[in-house]
């Protein structure tokens, strides 16, 4: 009968394997997350998030409307602070792929201020399925664009209130770093 050679695992054979696990588990963990779509906020939560902060919101549907009539089909609702040196607003659009647009076109307002100005504290990141998120520090001003899903939160102002701003969008939902 020939001898049976029993195989025995080393150190390093384990702590691959190990390695290999953990790989795997972290990836689906990333991929999950990154497919994961982040609930995109309501007109009435951000028109609440503006009144707990001691702001008067209008609805600028209409005036959005008039000072951009081809967009008259595709917004469906726009809220605005404007005051105290400040400007918060909130846009929902009819789909995800206008609110990409409308994301796109004022990020390139945003890029203009960059060369315009000397900048600092420049933010970006998109790593979900359907956000994506600038902000950027220049001429005295802090900028935060965001987009979730259909909505838009574009929010400006002196840097004294850029913590008030940061404050709003992360209640809103759109920031969720500390």
């Amino acid at each position: 009968m020939p001898k049976q050679t029993v195989k025995r695992i080393n150190k390093a054979q384990i702590i691959g394997i190990v390695g290999a696990i953990f790989t795997v588990v972290f990836g689906i963990t990333v991929l999950k997350l990154a497919g994961t779509p982040i609930p995109a906020a309501t007109a009435a939560q951000a028109w609440g998030v503006m009144v707990e902060h001691g702001y008067t919101p209008i609805d600028g549907t209409q005036i959005y409307i008039e000072n951009n009539p081809s967009m008259a089909n595709d917004i469906k609702r726009n809220i605005t602070v404007d005051q105290d040196g400040k400007r918060f607003e909130f846009f929902i659009f009819s789909e995800s792929k206008v609110a990409m647009r409308a994301y796109d076109s004022l990020n390139r307002k945003l890029s203009e201020t960059e060369r315009k100005y000397p900048t600092t504290n420049v933010e970006t990141g998109g790593s979900r399925a359907n956000f994506i998120y600038h902000g950027i520090k220049a001429g005295g001003e802090y900028y935060y664009l965001m987009r979730i899903d259909n909505t838009v939160v574009y929010a400006y102002g002196d840097e004294k209130y850029a913590g008030e701003l940061y404050s709003m969008a992360k209640e809103l939902g759109y920031i969720w770093k500390n």
